[in-house]
């Protein structure tokens, strides 16, 4: 049988020490910086909420092709609405497609939706001089 070698205390700290010294190294290896330049930001590549349908996206195009005339739209199976009057809403904060707010105009009466493309505001450049 043999005898254990026996170990200083200098000896296990030198250990320690160096283990300590190697768990860094990788953690610094395998660390994202907080914080480094980019030439660009990458796209999303995720959407906010459910896809447009492609019904909706339609109504969009021939609103803006038809500025300033009221256009009805109603509730289908590709593009259904539980309210008009909430869907007006949606219209009228620039959500659900409609963007940016206030280039749709949206009414709802009797529980039948109206829609209508008055276009975008002007961009407002500020002087600074």
């Amino acid at each position: 049988m043999t005898a254990a070698t026996p170990i200083s205390l200098h000896d296990s700290d030198q250990r320690e020490f160096r283990r300590l010294e190697r768990e860094e190294a990788r953690r610094a290896r395998n660390t994202v910086p907080a914080f480094q330049l980019v030439d660009d930001i990458p796209g999303s590549g995720q959407l906010i909420g459910r896809r447009i349908p492609e019904q909706r996206e339609q109504l969009i195009a021939f609103a803006k092709a038809n500025r300033g005339k009221w256009v009805e739209y109603r509730s289908t199976e590709e593009d259904p609405f539980k309210s008009a009057t909430q869907f007006a809403g949606g219209v009228r904060q620039g959500r659900i497609g409609f963007a940016p707010k206030g280039a749709f105009e949206a009414a709802s009466r009797g529980g039948r939706l109206f829609i209508r493309y008055v276009g975008e505001a002007p961009c407002v450049e500020e002087s600074w001089s």
